[in-house]
């Protein structure tokens, strides 16, 4: 059995990874090891390049959250408002290479509190936090090769120049016709739909615009 110590942004006595990689290793033991949270220590404006330090043999697992910079509670941002990898305000991609460069080779899990993802379809919350590991492995690889040399890089990414096609889903034609008109007018789009139009799917209605 192997036991991994936290530190936990809002914890009484250790709230740093710096004070539990001490902890862990004044142990010195060989099944007592540290835990890694992207959010507890970009949280806390932490320098995640002192995590360069660790053995990557001492660190047990690794996990990941992003989350927009909003001046809030800490336990109250935590619990509500994290995200996806990339889908907010902090430099995953920079822990993350950071724990790779330790030589760690663990696991990389998702750590993410918010309300949406509690009430959602777990099967669409798993495919997208696939997708956003996959996106985040891809900047690591493209900006330290060394840290997954196992790992093929994607194609260079393309950056859009305008959009050409736009969807919205509702789970109600007449609540989607309604607020699709005023948020159409407002960004002056000319939209092409009506009942006629809308796609049909599994408990979902979808305008094409």
């Amino acid at each position: 059995m192997r036991v991994g110590y936290e530190a936990l942004a809002w914890g009484r006595h250790v709230d740093d990874h710096r004070d539990a990689w001490e902890v862990v290793r004044r142990a010195d033991h060989r099944n007592i090891g540290l835990v890694l949270d992207s959010f507890h220590t970009m949280g806390r404006g932490i320098d995640h390049d002192t995590i360069r330090c660790v053995p990557g043999e001492k660190i047990f697992c690794v996990q990941l959250a992003d989350a927009p910079k909003i001046d809030m509670d800490l336990l109250y941002w935590l619990r509500h408002f994290r995200n996806m990898t990339g889908e907010g305000d902090f430099d995953i991609a920079t822990f993350t290479r950071a724990v790779l460069a330790t030589g760690y080779r663990g696991p990389l899990s998702l750590d993410i509190f918010t309300d949406q993802f509690t009430s959602g379809s777990a099967p669409v919350v798993a495919r997208n936090g696939y997708r956003a590991l996959f996106g985040l492995v891809d900047d690591v690889k493209h900006a330290e090769p060394q840290c997954l040399p196992d790992h093929a890089a994607l194609p260079v990414r393309v950056k859009p120049n305008g959009v050409a096609f736009m969807e919205f889903v509702s789970r109600g034609a007449e609540a989607c016709m309604a607020a699709f008109s005023i948020f159409s007018t407002a960004l002056k789009l000319s939209p092409r739909f009506g009942r006629s139009s809308f796609t049909r799917i599994p408990s979902k209605i979808t305008p094409s615009v």
